[in-house]
């Protein structure tokens, strides 16, 4: 009796299931319920590489476009929500390289100091087909930080400075992850963080930028172009990071008289034409302040 019994109960929870399946199925499909339509993920995994258009044909980069080689290490992948309706990338925008100066008509008339301008020319080993354009990308997101004073604090992701969508200049470069190359703007951002705190800790005895545990991480892979790891970022959808490039301006400056009214901008940059990076590709970067240092 009891096997009889279980077996009812077994048959019972197969067939409730299978209903509340076809159930949310359907309604999935003509969009009574917000979860995503399976056939329309259904070659797409979270954290694997998204294919490219097979109209993209190799034999159209020129001979000078040949992949560095340390290049193959930044194929790492860039998450994306399955929920998205972009989850099916291709490669159909045009070349397009637009570097989008900052808005400085928020600066006082006070903040007339350029500080620890750095840059990361390209080196020749870390070069492929359109990372220089995610970099700026990611550059011009970076410009739209606002005004900062002694503690505040963001996150370029959490913040929603830099979202990896194509509609804010992220491709995909052939054979790479979509939005590959993004590390080369954060990993410039750090770089001149690291060195604006090099300069602020010799003349006012401490760091300009603070940093909590996780707040940023290396990149996997050595760089020359970063001068090292440099800094990744890893974003899942828009305003939720896998790893985030954080920072927050020392709120210890508030209490010091000659810093308590410090204004910072940062103003990050992008060009082609620089004189010895490979391709003349170099992003790099500056602190507009009302304090010299």
């Amino acid at each position: 009796m009891k096997v009889i019994t279980a077996y009812i109960a077994f048959t019972i929870i197969v067939l409730v299931a299978s209903s509340g399946f076809i159930i949310l199925s359907f309604a999935s499909k003509h969009g009574i319920i917000g979860i995503p339509d399976f056939k329309s993920v259904k070659d797409f995994n979270n954290l694997q590489r998204f294919s490219f258009s097979a109209a993209y044909n190799p034999a159209t980069v020129k001979e000078s476009n040949a992949v560095g080689l340390e290049a193959k290490n930044d194929d790492f992948a860039v998450a994306s929500d399955a929920t998205d309706n972009e989850i099916s990338f291709e490669e159909k925008q045009p070349f397009e390289l637009t570097y989008v100066p900052p808005d400085l008509s928020q600066t006082d008339a006070d903040m007339t100091f350029k500080n620890d301008f750095s840059e990361e020319p390209l080196v020749a080993q870390d070069y492929y087909y359109r990372k220089f354009e995610n970099g700026m990308a990611g550059a011009n997101g970076i410009n739209k930080i606002p005004l900062l004073h002694p503690g505040d604090s963001y996150g370029v992701i959490r913040d929603k400075f830099i979202n990896i969508k194509p509609w804010n200049g992220f491709v995909q470069p052939p054979g790479y992850y979509f939005g590959s190359g993004v590390c080369w703007s954060s990993s410039a951002l750090g770089f001149l963080m690291d060195n604006a705190n090099k300069a602020f800790h010799a003349k006012y005895g401490t760091d300009l930028f603070v940093f909590n545990k996780g707040d940023r991480a290396p990149h996997p892979h050595y760089y020359k172009t970063y001068f090292g790891r440099g800094y990744t970022i890893m974003q899942l959808h828009e305003g939720v990071p896998l790893q985030d490039y954080r920072f927050t301006v020392n709120p210890v400056l508030a209490t010091m008289p000659e810093l308590a009214d410090l204004k910072l901008k940062i103003v990050m940059l992008a060009t082609t034409d620089h004189p010895t990076a490979s391709h003349g590709q170099s992003i790099g970067g500056y602190i507009l302040s009302n304090k010299e240092f």
